[in-house]
């Protein structure tokens, strides 16, 4: 006896993923052909991103998996998933729109994160509350993809200048846990200077350097202050 055709082990087509947090290559970007005739609405477009070389920052269960697909679908209204990710790119590479093209092929991190997002209102049973006989839609918190960095672009989303964002990392850390949270430092690492900086750092000379600038000080107990 065969299965019903809908029963299959096809990927799951919703958009979810267990990953929160990661690193690839985004091989290519397809539009996806979504059919709504069963709802009575009219057809619409998706886009599905595919990662390749995937490292797993975060995610809610094992992934082990070196590709990833998410998919998105394209809004030109405000407060939307893809105006969420499609502002997050713009800070992350200082382009201010047009074609994805150029980040296609790249290294970068996305993250699924917290934002203001348009979504149905729930009441504190998670029911979706009605009004004038129609779902209630709001503004509110929420999470969306988001692209934290891109290969080959500095990163716009910081409007501080690197060594401003460098010298809040040092402060109140000592030498120990500041190379531990700098080798782990995504927003630095989008910056022309971040590969020096940590050079530097490898041969302990960054510390030292900044001290004798009169940009940081250390205490007795070895932590390390802005001056």
């Amino acid at each position: 006896m065969t299965t019903p055709s809908i029963f299959n082990l096809d990927p799951p087509t919703d958009g979810q993923s267990p990953l929160r947090r990661f690193k690839g290559v985004l091989n290519q970007v397809i539009e996806e052909n979504i059919d709504n005739s069963q709802y009575g609405r009219a057809n619409t477009i998706r886009a599905k991103f595919d990662f390749t070389d995937v490292e797993v920052l975060e995610s809610v269960e094992p992934y082990t998996h070196p590709i990833a697909t998410l998919r998105i679908s394209p809004s030109k209204n405000s407060s939307t998933s893809w105006a969420v990710f499609t502002e997050s790119v713009r800070k992350a590479t200082g382009l201010q729109g047009g074609s994805l093209n150029p980040v296609i092929g790249k290294m970068q991190e996305w993250h699924y994160g917290p934002c203001s997002i348009r979504q149905q209102v729930r009441d504190d049973s998670g029911t979706v509350v009605q009004e004038g006989g129609r779902e209630k839609w709001a503004v509110q918190p929420g999470n969306a993809w988001q692209v934290v960095s891109i290969e080959g672009f500095a990163n716009a989303a910081n409007d501080d200048k690197f060594s401003d964002v460098l010298l809040d990392l040092i402060n109140g850390k000592t030498e120990e846990e500041f190379s531990q949270a700098l080798f782990n430092q995504s927003e630095l690492k989008s910056y022309s200077e971040f590969t020096a900086t940590v050079n530097r750092q490898l041969k302990r000379e960054l510390l030292p350097m900044l001290a004798d600038a009169g940009l940081i000080k250390k205490n007795t107990e070895g932590v390390w202050s802005k001056v």
